[in-house]
């Protein structure tokens, strides 16, 4: 008898559809392991992404750490939250961060510089 085992790999992908309006909880991101993508930017005609997506920073800052899987994040045009978490070095797999746009980023972290993976970062427009 031969017994055969699979083990499957699951990464969990978050994308805003249409939602203009976000509010993220502390414990959002808590059990969030496996977040691989994550794009608060709506998926919506380039006519109609003229708007900031608006983001009340319930926990945003403090729970994103927990997203050890994190690999591509676009918070593309978000507004109201003024800065990225200290905590970005920790997101050790992130390549890709997207932070056109956002209109009320008024400077970037110390630790971003220790980001071991991160290969694109776009901070036009902001």
């Amino acid at each position: 008898m031969t017994i055969r085992s699979t083990v499957s790999i699951l990464t969990l992908t978050i994308y805003n559809v249409n939602k203009r309006y976000i509010s993220v909880h502390a414990t959002w991101f808590v059990n969030k392991h496996d977040l691989g993508t994550l794009q608060l930017r709506t998926w919506q005609e380039p006519e109609q992404q003229r708007y900031p997506v608006l983001l009340k920073d319930g926990g945003f800052s403090e729970g994103l750490q927990h997203c050890t899987s994190l690999k591509y994040m676009s918070l593309r045009g978000v507004s109201r939250v003024k800065k990225l978490p200290d905590s970005i070095d920790k997101l050790a797999k992130l390549v890709v961060l997207d932070l056109r746009a956002w209109e009320s980023l008024q400077n970037l972290p110390e630790a971003i510089r220790s980001a071991p993976k991160l290969q694109f970062l776009d901070v036009s427009e902001c």
